[in-house]
């Protein structure tokens, strides 16, 4: 019996100390593993966010602005004089005479709907697309107002709220819905004090304004009184900042043209600016100007236009057809002119014959990338020539080069061409050969 309990004393029961020391080891290995795949995994998921929302916020972008611009010009079916080629025997006197200032400024305070003339509001309709390049100091060139009556592009050199190198765009037509007073969206209430747009079919005018009693225009029949449309007026621009002034994330904003209450008495102005889309660091647009007319021949050439041209009666290529203008466009852009390039874009010939737009967008990220540089520019036009490459030591203009910026964010450029339908589609001709 005593060998045997010996031996039973012998047996090993539970873990030596190496075989434990090992146990903890690989546990160990084991645990590491696990941390760094979750790391890179929680590294990957933000990363991708935020290529996610570059991706996301660019496409946006371009999506609502495209939106709103391809409805530029809409007056309920009214076409102004003189890009009304059925008018051949009175010459149009309504080709604008000057771009609109869209927060007009009287006796220190807005001026009101009621004092604008009717050159003023001529010019509201027959330019349905203005824009305004922002030069260094982020001080907008329109809307800003003055110390004592601040507008809503309101900055100082000290303290701009307009991002540097963009550019600002004004958008004008009438609601695609008639007012009403039991309508829900907002652009199509009849809502005392705003401003609305008839069109009168029998004596071919307008009527833009906030007084109800003016609006006597009659449709076709000239007897029914003719639907009035909500003037619809928006401002897009970039903010310097998201939702608080210095949080450092320009967001591309927009200022509609809708009443307030002054002490009491029920006003309209460009107001209400509303954050859309965040991370959008510049913004640039070229305009698409229809200036040569419909070639005569195919494969000619047509005639170069000039303002003068749009103040006689449309001349057409024969007596038998009439049709084919030689003295008005024909829809198509024949040239894009850059807008940050000095004033070309408020030269009032290229607005008043804009038929397309083309806007480039710079998206950036909201936060940075661990261990990354940005070292890469981009081009904010059609055409990219810098004469040197830009470096972070010499950066591009900014004019139509930015960056590198040689931090740590990331960024995408965005491009994309909006054709203005109630502008370009209403000068279309065939071809006549």
């Amino acid at each position: 019996m005593k060998p045997l309990l010996l031996r039973s004393r012998l047996v090993q029961k539970g873990f030596s100390l190496v075989e434990l020391m090992v146990g903890v080891a690989l546990t160990m290995v084991i645990a590491v593993a696990l941390l760094t795949l979750m790391t890179n995994v929680s590294r990957n998921n933000s990363e991708m966010m935020r290529t996610n929302s570059v991706i996301e916020n660019g496409r946006f972008t371009l999506q609502l602005l495209e939106t709103d611009i391809s409805q530029g010009g809409f007056w309920a079916g009214y076409v102004p004089k003189y890009d009304d080629i059925t008018i051949t025997t009175v010459a149009p006197t309504d080709f604008p005479t000057a771009v609109p200032d869209p927060c007009p400024i009287e006796s220190g305070n807005w001026q009101q709907p009621a004092a604008w003339s009717a050159d003023y509001k001529n010019q509201l309709v027959t330019i349905p697309i203005s824009v305004y390049p922002v030069g260094s100091d982020g001080i907008s060139p329109v809307c800003a107002g003055t110390s004592s009556l601040q507008g809503p592009l309101y900055g100082t050199t000290s303290n701009p709220v307009v991002q540097p190198y963009t550019d600002v765009i004004v958008v004008r037509h009438a609601a695609p819905c008639v007012a009403s007073s039991t309508a829900t969206d907002e652009d199509c209430k009849d809502t005392s004090g705003n401003v609305f747009f008839q069109n009168g079919r029998c004596t071919n005018a307008f009527v833009l304004s906030a007084t109800a009693a003016d609006f006597t225009l009659q449709k076709g029949d000239c007897a029914t009184t003719a639907d009035k449309y909500r003037f619809v007026s928006t401002i897009y621009w970039v903010r310097k900042y998201f939702a608080t002034a210095g949080d450092g994330i320009p967001t591309l904003v927009r200022t509609r043209f809708q009443t307030y209450d002054d002490s009491g008495t029920t006003k309209v102005k460009h107001t209400g600016t509303e954050t859309l889309v965040d991370g959008i660091e510049a913004l640039r647009v070229q305009l698409g100007v229809d200036n040569v007319s419909k070639p005569t021949t195919s494969g000619g050439a047509g005639n170069a236009l000039t303002a003068a041209m749009f103040t006689v009666v449309p001349t057409f290529q024969t007596t038998s057809n009439t049709y084919t203008p030689t003295n008005r466009g024909d829809g198509n852009a024949d040239s894009y002119v850059t807008c940050s390039s000095g004033t070309v874009c408020s030269t009032l010939f290229n607005v008043a014959n804009t038929v397309s737009v083309k806007l480039f967008v710079l998206a950036r990220a909201q936060t940075t990338t661990p261990s990354f540089t940005d070292s890469k520019y981009y081009c904010l036009s059609g055409t990219c020539s810098p004469s040197s490459t830009p470096s972070c030591a010499s950066p591009g203009d900014k004019l139509t080069v930015y960056g590198p910026y040689c931090d740590g964010y990331k960024r995408h450029t965005y491009a994309q061409t909006v054709r203005m339908m109630n502008i370009s589609m209403r000068r279309e001709v065939p071809a006549s050969w």
